[in-house]
């Protein structure tokens, strides 16, 4: 679900804090289709957690790419 608060124009304050949470939200929805993939791959379940793992790092990868 989207909320208002990504809404916000660029340039207006608090666009930044939107981008953020929407690179978060889009990481995380990466990192849970690559654990979905790997669970089918290695038919071993992983742990939640693992997806917040991999989000973490898509993100700080995808950051220093900007």
């Amino acid at each position: 679900l989207v909320d208002e608060a990504l809404a916000v124009e660029p340039g207006i304050q608090g666009a930044g804090i939107a981008q953020q949470r929407l690179a978060g939200q889009l990481a995380y929805e990466l990192a849970a289709q690559v654990c979905k993939y790997l669970e089918s791959y290695l038919r071993k379940p992983l742990d939640e957690v693992e997806i917040g793992y991999l989000a973490m790092h898509i993100e700080r990868v995808a950051a220093q790419e900007e």
